[in-house]
């Protein structure tokens, strides 16, 4: 509840504290005007109502704010991950106008308000979802070639791996 209400409230009480007392109470129960008495008897049941309305609304709510804190955090976090995949499968595919809206940087993330933070989560989503959907590229060949040589296969200056190795030379003691 807000500084101004709870003060005013405390205000009311505290007139009331007053009135109540024994110095004052003989000054202005049940003598003219009567109006005075009755407002003194009516005001008492609506503060006591007011006083708890605004306890209820002063109610520690922090166990919420830290569930939706953590909640965020973990979707953030979560959202990262599935972003860095499909940029890097975008770009895998060469297709790096899509691959650039997946590129989010974790700061993007945690700066971006609630309703921006679900749109870019969508925008990921509709990215990856064909990446999820689609059938799986073909294995690498590794064979090789027909009319490859082990030169051509494993680089002009090595020795293919089923080749003798030829032996050391031997050294020269001194």
């Amino acid at each position: 509840m807000k500084d101004t209400v709870t003060n005013k409230i405390n205000s009311f009480v505290a007139t009331l504290i007053v009135a109540d007392d024994a110095e004052y109470i003989a000054l202005w129960q049940n003598l003219p005007p009567l109006a005075f008495s009755n407002t003194i008897a009516l005001i008492r049941p609506l503060l006591v109502n007011l006083q708890t309305k605004g306890a209820k609304q002063s109610a520690d709510i922090t166990g919420y704010a830290q569930q939706l804190k953590t909640l965020r955090t973990s979707f953030e976090i979560h959202l990262h991950l599935l972003a860095r995949a499909t940029y890097q499968c975008l770009s895998a595919t060469g297709d790096l106008e899509d691959a650039q809206r997946a590129n989010l940087t974790p700061s993007k993330l945690h700066s971006a308000r609630g309703t921006t933070l679900a749109g870019l989560g969508e925008t990921v989503l509709e990215l990856a979802e064909p990446l999820l959907t689609a059938p799986p590229p073909p294995p690498p060949t590794t064979s090789p070639k027909p009319n490859s040589t082990p030169s051509t296969i494993f680089g002009s200056n090595s020795v293919p791996p089923s080749a003798p190795r030829p032996a050391p030379a031997p050294s020269a003691k001194a």
